[in-house]
């Protein structure tokens, strides 16, 4: 993954308020730092919650046909 796909992601994810930034300065070098918002930590939270629940599925499935059985 190069910077042509993660800056236009940060800067999508900013846009929605899920993460800030701002500039600091390290030996006369100016570096942007992320920072997860509230709204970016419980939409973070909640995706884990919903992982959580799925991943069992998953590994419970051995084949496609397994997959395909539980939307039966």
């Amino acid at each position: 993954m190069g910077a042509s796909t993660i800056y236009p992601e940060l800067k999508r994810l900013e846009k929605h308020g899920l993460i800030g930034s701002s500039w600091e300065f390290v030996l006369g070098k100016a570096r942007k730092q992320y920072r997860i918002t509230r709204k970016g930590q419980s939409l973070l939270m909640a995706y884990f919650v919903e992982l959580k629940a799925v991943i069992p599925v998953f590994v419970t499935c051995k084949t496609e046909d397994d997959l395909v059985a539980l939307n039966d």
